[in-house]
C-alpha cells in the first residue's frame, strides 16, 4: 500500500515537473518571437514610416506565404519526432519561435503606432483565457480525445472562411462571429493538447529524451494555440481593420 502511494507521488512529480518544463519552453518561444519581432521593427519602419521591405511583406501576397511558412514548417518537423535529437528539437522551437515573430511583427507595429493600451489587454487577455482551458485540461478527468479531434478540423474551417470571407466579402460582422466560434473551438483544443501532453508523459516515461522533445513538441503545439486565441480575440474586439 505505502509502495503503491510512493509510486504515485514519484508520478505526479514527475508529471508536474514535465508539464513546468513544457510551459518553460512556450515562454522560451515567446521570448524569441517577441525578441524578433522587435529586431524586425527596425527593418520594416523608417522615422515611423513603413519601409519598402514592410510593404512587399505585408502588402503583398507574400503576407499569405508568410502565414504558410510556421504551419508548414512545423507539419513537416513533426514528422521527424521520432529520429530527432534533443538539441535539434530545441533548435527547431527557437527557429519556429522566431519565425512567428516574423509574422506577427506587423501586429505589433499596429498595435504599438495605434493603440497599445488595446494591445496589452488583448495579451493579457489571451494569457488568462489560454491559463484556463489549459488548467481545465490538466485537471479534468473526462476524455477530450474526441473533442480536439472535432476542435482541430473545426479550426480548418474556421481559417479557411476567415480568409474567404478577408479576401472576398470583406464582412466585418461576419468576421466576428466566425472569431467568437474559433475561441471556442481553440478553447476546446487547449484543453485537448494539455490532456494529450499528460499521456505523452506516461508513455515517454524513463526515456529522458524522448520525454524532453514531447516537452519541447508540447511547447510548440500549446504556443500555437496561444497565438490562435491572440489572433481570434484581436479580430473578435475589432483589432482587424
Amino acid at each position: 500500500m505505502n509502495n503503491s502511494i510512493s509510486h504515485q507521488g514519484e508520478m505526479d512529480l514527475g508529471l508536474r515537473s514535465f508539464m513546468l518544463g513544457t510551459y518553460k519552453y512556450m515562454v522560451a518561444a515567446m521570448g524569441v518571437s517577441g525578441i524578433t519581432g522587435w529586431l524586425m521593427s527596425f527593418l520594416l519602419l523608417r522615422n515611423g514610416v513603413p519601409t519598402d521591405l514592410y510593404h512587399i511583406m505585408y502588402g503583398s501576397p507574400m503576407r499569405w506565404a508568410l502565414w504558410l511558412a510556421p504551419i508548414i514548417f512545423i507539419m513537416v518537423m513533426g514528422r521527424k519526432f521520432e529520429s530527432m535529437s534533443v538539441p535539434k528539437a530545441r533548435f527547431i522551437l527557437i527557429l519556429y519561435s522566431a519565425l512567428i515573430g516574423v509574422w506577427l511583427a506587423d501586429l505589433g507595429i499596429y498595435f504599438t503606432q495605434s493603440n497599445p493600451m488595446l494591445g496589452a489587454k488583448i495579451l493579457f487577455m489571451s494569457a488568462t483565457m489560454f491559463g484556463a482551458f489549459s488548467l481545465f485540461g490538466y485537471v479534468t478527468r473526462k476524455n477530450l480525445q474526441g473533442i480536439g479531434q472535432f476542435a482541430s478540423m473545426a479550426l480548418i474551417g474556421v481559417i479557411i472562411t476567415m480568409v474567404i470571407n478577408i479576401a472576398v466579402f470583406k464582412s466585418t460582422g461576419f468576421d466576428t462571429f466566425i472569431s467568437g466560434i474559433g475561441l471556442v473551438v481553440v478553447a476546446g483544443m487547449t484543453a485537448w493538447q494539455t490532456q494529450n501532453l499528460k499521456q505523452m508523459y506516461y508513455s515517454t516515461q524513463g526515456r529522458g529524451d524522448m520525454a524532453e522533445k514531447a516537452a519541447v513538441f508540447g511547447a510548440i503545439s500549446l504556443y500555437i494555440s496561444f497565438i490562435n486565441i491572440f489572433i481570434l480575440l484581436m479580430r473578435f474586439m475589432g483589432g482587424n481593420d
